[in-house]
């Protein structure tokens, strides 16, 4: 039987007035930010939630306790023009669970009669959160987040369900099982094509912290990770605000997974003591990492600490509460070689970790792992290899070249595969979303904007340029947008066969390849003349941090006109393509 509880009031509140003083108070006294989450602020739009298909009887979704089949829904269904929805992802940082372009608007689809069904035996027992962002007729969109309670192992009795602090309501929709209710909790609702396997985050440094503050807050000894959430946190969930710049960042990133991007943090910089941003040249030397509290209880941040050549840039004076439903960004800064380090120094990466210690219910300890790509000066033979951005930095285990290579295909530009390489010099797209483009990886000549454009099969000199980097990002990881905070983007190609351009010289059919670039190939050996060169671009399927594939997921891979066949002068990743037969 589906059911609909409402808690008690006292229980349910998330972030009321009170709650909002003390917030006040906590940013006056100890000089940090707290995001509240806009799901708290006074909304048109709401979420309702009944046991019949036709929404008979309905009652607030924000605080009820849901079991069985359900039928969730927006109230009023006036004046909208979209509703988006999304499970357990408050701050809307993967793809929507599912988007309603008529009324009304339900959660789970279906017709003005009779909406579909939404089976919370799916997911795992506990507190779960919808949150909708409104689309209005007129108007800024509306968002707004309803957390609720999903219990399918221990129905609630008729005492309980008729005391004066709930209220229960009924029907006849049959649940699977009773047993049904323990389903992973570690199974992502955000991205069905989003795997996670592996459940380890990489550190390689286990060295001292270098800031701690601390408290003698206690906490719980139990506790679950929520569905979608990063393995190793609980209620409090770390969000890596790099994959949520634009709508690329986010859907790329949601295909990634936990693992790869709010468990992994990259930042780089260059030299010694200089500057890691100039007027000419930005490196990205930091990285934010925003704590969520996606529960119905506060949570208190006793200490933060790092590892490695990474300190804290957030100052936490004394012991941080994060409200029901807020946030507290914490920023680092990769440090390394700002001393004791010479020309001679090792280019490399260096690692390190962000450990919080809270009263996440279960969950006293959380970490996550920090990245630095270091170099001595820029460009040229200072830049780091391929495989060191790839593989090391972002944790992407595709398949390059063979072991401590550097030259991809034995440096010649011989159009052949190595490694996990796909040979297509055209595609299309998987389905008929857009494809999303997001850059990585920036090491080209300076106060370049390397123009990315894509073409149709036969007609280069028809191609949509529609994404260049910042002149000024030319050495650096997750480069900026020359008209945005990163360099991303996005088409929609519909059925058309499509190859893509690079800086107007590369482009993945090498038989477009210019007579500069085949010069350099010929200069590197390859027969120009009876074999097929100009092979500068290469494109590989991108493999999770547990080595699986991940479908229609690209590493685009470019060396400008095949001068030094590094393939690391412009790394993109590519969502939603396949190659073309």
């Amino acid at each position: 039987m589906g059911r609909v509880r409402r808690r008690a009031r006292g229980g349910s509140r998330a972030l009321g007035t009170t709650s909002a003083v003390v917030a006040a108070l906590a940013l006056a006294l100890l000089g940090t930010t707290l995001f509240m989450s806009s799901a708290r602020a006074a909304t048109t739009y709401t979420l309702l939630v009944s046991t019949g298909c036709a929404r008979p009887n309905p009652v607030a979704l924000n605080g009820a306790v849901v079991s069985g089949s359900v039928y969730a829904y927006t109230d009023p269904s006036t004046g909208i023009k979209s509703v988006s929805y999304w499970l357990d992802d408050p701050t809307q940082s993967g793809a929507a669970t599912h988007t309603e372009g008529t009324t009304p608007y339900d959660f789970a689809g279906g017709s003005p009669t009779c909406a579909n069904p939404w089976d919370t035996t799916k997911v795992a027992d506990g507190t779960h959160t919808i949150t909708q962002v409104v689309t209005p007729t007129s108007g800024s969109a509306q968002t707004y987040t309803a957390t609720f309670t999903v219990n399918n192992t221990t129905p609630p009795s008729s005492s309980t369900a008729s005391s004066s602090s709930a209220s229960t309501v009924s029907s006849s929709a049959s649940t699977a099982s009773s047993s049904a209710s323990t389903a992973s909790s570690s199974a992502s609702t955000a991205s069905s094509s989003a795997s996670t396997a592996s459940s380890s985050a990489s550190s390689a440094s286990t060295s001292t912290s270098t800031s701690t503050s601390s408290s003698s807050a206690s906490t719980s000894s139990s506790g679950t990770t929520p569905p979608g959430g990063s393995p190793g946190w609980g209620q409090l969930q770390p969000l890596n605000l790099d994959w949520t710049r634009g709508p690329a960042s986010t859907a790329i990133g949601a295909l990634l997974g936990n693992q790869l991007t709010n468990l992994r943090y990259e930042m780089n910089r260059i030299g010694l003591d200089v500057p890691d941003k100039t007027t000419t040249l930005h490196t990205k030397p930091d990285a934010t990492v925003r704590l969520r509290n996606t529960g119905t209880t506060p949570i208190t941040i006793n200490s933060i600490s790092t590892t490695g050549p990474f300190t804290l840039e957030t100052t936490l004076t004394g012991p941080q509460v994060i409200p029901a439903g807020g946030t507290f960004d914490v920023s680092v800064l990769f440090t390394y070689c700002r001393t004791g380090c010479s020309s001679s120094t090792p280019k490399g990466v260096q690692s390190g970790t962000l450990t919080v210690n809270s009263t996440d219910p279960g969950f006293p300890t959380e970490t996550v792992s920090l990245f630095g790509d270091w170099q001595y000066d820029a460009f040229g033979g200072n830049e780091l290899t391929v495989q060191q951005f790839v593989n090391t930095t972002f944790g992407i285990k595709t398949v390059l070249t063979g072991p401590g290579a550097k030259y991809i295909n034995y440096g010649n530009g011989l159009y052949a595969a190595v490694g996990d390489e796909v040979l297509s010099p055209y595609w299309t797209a998987a389905t008929s979303g857009p494809v999303y483009v997001r850059q990585i990886i920036a090491t080209h000549g300076p106060n370049g904007h390397e123009p990315f454009a894509w073409f149709t099969q036969g007609n280069l000199a028809g191609k949509h340029v529609f994404l260049m980097q910042a002149a000024t990002d030319a050495q650096t990881v997750l480069p900026g947008g020359s008209s945005g905070p990163s360099a991303e983007a996005s088409f929609s190609p519909g059925s058309a066969v499509f190859g893509f351009s690079i800086n107007g010289t590369e482009n993945t059919d090498p038989t477009l390849t210019d007579a500069a670039g085949l010069a350099n190939d010929a200069r590197h050996g390859c027969d120009v003349v009876n074999t097929q060169c100009g092979h500068h671009t290469r494109m590989y399927p991108v493999k999770n941090s547990a080595g699986k594939v991940i479908p229609n997921l690209y590493l685009l891979l470019v060396d400008s006109e095949g001068t030094n066949l590094d393939f690391q002068d412009e790394i993109y990743l590519i969502s939603n393509i396949t190659p073309a037969s």
